[in-house]
């Protein structure tokens, strides 16, 4: 099960998640190619997320890039 938190990026063949936030057991993410995109916020399970991620081939972003991201 991979641990959601806040401010992790994974990167796809046409776009990015960017995880803005984790409560209990739902997730707050972005996907497409801008983190600031607020206005395409979701809310789902954890565990959906994880689904989606495995199923499409999402890979986490290199700490560099994450931390470019969230200076």
């Amino acid at each position: 099960m991979i641990k959601f938190e806040k401010g992790q990026v994974y990167t796809g063949s046409d776009s990015d998640i960017y995880v803005k936030g984790a409560y209990g057991s739902m997730v707050r993410f972005i996907e497409g190619c801008s983190p600031a995109a607020i206005h395409d916020m979701q809310e789902i399970p954890a565990e959906n997320l994880e689904e989606y991620i495995n199923e499409w081939g999402f890979k986490r972003a290199d700490p560099e890039y994450e931390a470019f991201l969230n200076a």
